[in-house]
């Protein structure tokens, strides 16, 4: 969790989140299965897959240039620091590539663990994106898979979820 007190303590707070990511990812590729760091990381990439965090335009973009100007200034002459520069582009890398790193890590955890109880949230959180990308057919197959996994336990919310895919991807 970030809580930010200054534009150093906000941008130390992304390294650490970025570190978090990197490290995450190493353990994958090595061979660590864990279903609950696959969770984690396919959360993390829904988030970061946000337009809101993604778009070049969006509030967030705007809160981190700001807050990269900011740091800037209060940096004194000789000081070590946060290179500003190198952690904007690595951001801008992350959230450009984290649509595509949310559904390989899903799909890493639904082959390895398709029986976690999690796995209806990860199916609805690809079918959301795939609805926001206008893959209506793929959102409608994904919807459908969740909400059979959840069985019994599918509230009305979840039904009413399914009815709406259903309608997107009518013709």
């Amino acid at each position: 969790k970030m809580k930010p007190g200054s534009s150093e303590n906000f941008m130390m707070s992304l390294v650490s989140l970025g570190r978090g990511l990197v490290l995450a990812e190493q353990a994958v590729a090595g061979g660590v299965d864990d279903p609950e760091l696959l969770l984690a990381l396919s959360k993390s990439y829904s988030i970061l897959s946000n337009p809101a965090f993604s778009n070049e335009n969006g509030m967030f973009q705007q809160i981190l240039q700001f807050t990269a100007m900011a740091a800037t200034q209060a940096k004194k002459p000789g000081e070590e620091g946060v290179d500003v520069a190198e952690l904007m582009a690595a951001l801008r890398t992350v959230f450009t590539r984290a649509p595509l790193l949310h559904r390989r890590t899903s799909a890493e955890l639904l082959r390895r663990h398709g029986d976690h109880p999690e796995v209806p949230k990860v199916l609805g959180r690809l079918a959301d994106d795939a609805r926001k990308s206008e893959r209506f057919h793929e959102s409608l197959k994904l919807r459908q898979m969740a909400t059979e996994r959840m069985g019994k336990a599918a509230t009305g919310g979840d039904w009413l979820e399914l009815a709406d895919t259903c309608f997107r991807a009518l013709e």
